[in-house]
């Protein structure tokens, strides 16, 4: 399947330090609509599946433009960012990051 999200080259996706897992291929959509959003992505509700195991999961899907490379590497390295400090966290109401996906 097509990755949804291309890297321009030289722009890495993950910094050496972070291990996320790759979900490609095991999250579905549930719905056809997201039900939150931000300033660069879309919050969606999904359903994990490994295996014969499923959870339910939220995905938050980063919003492409067509612009610039530069624009483009500052995007990433935003997300590059949120994915470091987002992996630190540890509380009752944070969800944790459990990993990435490129054909939702």
């Amino acid at each position: 399947m097509e990755r949804a999200l291309e890297l321009p080259p030289g722009i890495s996706f993950a910094h050496p330090f972070t291990t996320l897992a790759d979900l490609t291929g095991q999250i579905t959509r549930d719905g056809d609509y997201y039900f939150a959003h931000g300033g660069f992505a879309d919050v969606w509700k999904g359903t994990w599946v490994k295996d014969t195991i499923k959870c339910k999961v939220v995905i938050k899907v980063v919003r492409t433009t067509n612009e610039s490379d530069k624009g483009c590497e500052k995007m990433y390295k935003r997300l590059n960012k949120e994915i470091m400090v987002w992996q630190k966290l540890d509380h009752e109401n944070i969800i944790p990051l459990l990993g990435i996906t490129f054909d939702f």
